[in-house]
């Protein structure tokens, strides 16, 4: 089901819609998705949907990066914050 989710929350980032992912990935996010952590991480390092806020963004990124999950992104995005 959070796969669905996840295709839900990226269709609404592509149609120009940020905010409304930004719900969506953060409820998928609170449900321990890797993948939605990580991107809400991103819409609040860009400032989509959000002001922008690189303390959070590079909380949700350690959380990532601590779960695992297979997104080793994560680690890349951590970097990019120093």
């Amino acid at each position: 089901m959070q796969r669905l989710f996840i295709v839900l929350c990226l269709s609404f980032a592509l149609l120009g819609l940020p905010a409304k992912a930004l719900i969506w990935f953060a409820k998928v996010a609170a449900q321990g998705s890797a993948k939605a952590q990580r991107n809400l991480g991103m819409l609040y390092y860009d400032g989509l949907g959000v002001a922008m806020d690189r303390a959070r963004a590079g909380e949700l990124f350690q959380q990532t990066a601590a779960v695992g999950g297979g997104v080793g992104k994560a680690e890349f995005d951590l970097g990019r914050l120093h």
